[in-house]
């Protein structure tokens, strides 16, 4: 599974999404002791979610020596009046910092963020707060990346945001774990980073160059499955051995 990992990561959209901004901010989060300031940094990578961060030496967010500008966020990913108070609160800071000390996958903590906290209804978001927060268990979670996981095990890439749940996302979570070990048998921030941007960057050019998989549910309807672990382990030989 590496020659995946490696021709597909290169082709994340980098100058978008600022993997230095990325790197500086997770690793700030795991060693800042303020909770106003980790409450920004959460809010930085939310911005950076939309594609919002650019690099300006008069911006007046400043980490690792550099400063950047944020751009307005879509509403529903970062409201000032609606989210500032809850993330850069004791509260939530608190609750943060337990996640990050567990070493164990908890899917109820999805529901913290929408129940507990109030924050988003829907379930990207909070996968994506996980995963900034505790990277090696909650990959990021969207359209794409599931797209991604769905061409490689055969399914049905007709993915659209209501298709996306808690039942989609343990399974694609136990996808994740097993292609990122098969890609690195040392996990790093790296790694895992370059994991999801093949990922990313395979279901994204699936929607935008074969658009007729998008349209035409006749033709996928009958091929879906869910693939047992003798399956998956069957695809990874395959692509194991078109690599060596």
């Amino acid at each position: 599974m590496k020659l995946f990992v490696e021709a597909w990561k290169d082709r994340f959209a980098f100058q978008k999404y600022s993997v230095d901004f990325y790197y500086s901010c997770l690793n700030e989060l795991h060693h800042t002791k303020d909770h106003i300031r980790f409450g920004e940094l959460i809010i930085g990578m939310l911005h950076w979610k939309d594609g919002k961060v650019r690099e300006d030496v008069q911006g007046d967010f400043s980490i690792s020596g550099c400063n950047y500008k944020f751009l307005p966020a879509k509403t529903n990913t970062f409201n000032e009046k609606k989210h500032y108070q809850i993330l850069c609160s004791d509260e939530f800071f608190e609750w943060a910092k337990g996640v990050m000390q567990n070493n164990t996958f908890d899917k109820n903590l999805l529901q913290d963020i929408s129940l507990r906290f109030k924050l988003y209804d829907s379930l990207v978001m909070p996968t994506f707060i996980l995963h900034i927060l505790s990277p090696f268990l909650y990959p990021l979670y969207d359209q794409h990346v599931e797209r991604g996981k769905r061409a490689l095990l055969g399914q049905d890439t007709n993915v659209k945001l209501h298709h996306l749940n808690i039942k989609t996302y343990l399974e694609y979570q136990q996808f994740f774990c097993e292609l990122h070990e098969s890609y690195s048998k040392n996990p790093t921030l790296e790694s895992i980073k370059s994991t999801d941007a093949a990922l990313w960057s395979f279901g994204k050019w699936i929607k935008e160059a074969i658009p007729t998989l998008e349209k035409t549910t006749s033709l996928t309807k009958n091929i879906y499955f869910k693939p047992d672990d003798e399956f998956k382990r069957a695809v990874f030989e395959k692509i194991e051995q078109g690599s060596s």
